[in-house]
């Protein structure tokens, strides 16, 4: 096709081409590399829309204007405040006769994208302007951040994933994966990074958790819930939105705390979200490369995923709708945490 599209007279020097490509974009970081050189080899840069439609969505998209559009949040993005982070992709259903899988898996199916992307748009420093070179600069600074050497994975396979069309009855792929992870950089430093993602589990939720410090000379800790965190969520699916769990007075004559939810929700204001792919589409046409992933962001990613596979472990067998292996829950339990469950009513109306 590049060939062809070179032959037809359309060179790197016009912007009538415009190439968008969804993925898988390699399945490792050579394939990646080589991948990027032959694009490269007949097209600019500037032509090339590499889709991960995780960014066309509106709440993921609304991370930077909630971050870095108010002065309130970003001054506390950042170890001596945040105790850690947690970022969960679940998913009820199973693979759905999807033949691909089997050569995938769960870790480079959503693991080496959609995951790393949310996590760049928790955590990446504030680009210098609101442009795409600067802020896929800033994605791709933190994504080289990432230590791929203190992160821990734990991959898991549904049971019954053998029996399913498309599976192979020895298969060793992951429907599961967990890790923990931290960045090298000042700002984060001993912040660890808890991921998960799978198929068949307990609930069909995406979040990102950013739990904050219990400061020990909290006024109220020695009352009953008055050592919960603060917690800011993230959720970009379903029910998408903004949530912030904090402590209030309880209503009585007696000192109680309750914990309450402070939410910004897309639905119950009365927004209408535009399909991320409407986004991605409307952005490529327009010549908006912010929202897509550029060659060296893309190899980034791989080279994070090749190395925490290097000496891939083995994978453990979970039952369906549960929260994945055993070895998940002690990945995060271990460091004296736990697990967030979602909350189902998460933007909902009229629940609590």
């Amino acid at each position: 096709m590049l060939d062809q599209l070179q032959q037809s007279g359309f060179s790197k020097k016009t912007n009538r081409v415009k190439v968008v490509l969804e993925k898988p974009l390699g399945i490792d970081l050579e394939s990646a590399r080589s991948l990027n050189d032959l694009l490269l080899k007949h097209l600019d840069e500037k032509q090339i829309y590499r889709v991960d439609h995780y960014l066309g969505k509106e709440t993921v998209q609304n991370i930077l204007s909630f971050r870095f559009g108010n002065g309130l949040f970003e001054p506390l993005i950042n170890s001596e405040h945040i105790d850690h982070i947690q970022i969960t992709a679940a998913e009820q259903f199973g693979i759905n006769a999807r033949s691909y899988y089997d050569n995938v898996g769960a870790l480079k199916d959503v693991g080496q994208n959609h995951l790393l992307q949310l996590l760049t748009f928790a955590t990446m420093d504030a680009p210098s302007s609101y442009t795409n070179e600067a802020v896929t600069a800033a994605r791709v600074r933190l994504l080289k951040q990432l230590d791929a050497r203190s992160t821990t994975l734990v991959l898991g396979q549904y049971n019954g994933y053998k029996y399913e069309s498309g599976s192979s009855p020895t298969s060793s792929t992951d429907t599961f994966f967990a890790m923990k992870t931290t960045i090298k950089n000042d700002r984060f430093s001993g912040v660890p990074i808890y991921i998960r993602a799978g198929k068949h589990l307990a609930q069909s939720v995406t979040e990102i958790s950013i739990v904050f410090k219990v400061p020990q000379n909290r006024l109220f800790k020695h009352i009953d819930l008055g050592g919960q965190p603060n917690v800011l969520t993230y959720r970009i699916q379903p029910n998408e939105g903004l949530h912030l769990q904090t402590l209030i007075k309880r209503p009585g004559h007696e000192l109680g705390l309750e914990l309450n939810q402070l939410q910004f929700c897309y639905e119950t204001l009365g927004h209408t979200l535009l399909e991320p792919y409407e986004h991605i589409l409307y952005d490529a046409i327009q010549g908006n490369q912010t929202f897509f992933n550029d060659a060296e962001e893309v190899e980034a990613q791989w080279g994070f995923i090749d190395a925490i596979t290097k000496n891939r472990p083995e994978v453990e067998t979970y039952e369906k709708s549960s929260w994945g292996p055993k070895s998940s829950h002690t990945l995060i339990e271990v460091d004296g945490r736990s697990w967030l469950t979602p909350r189902e009513s998460f933007c909902t109306p009229n629940k609590s």
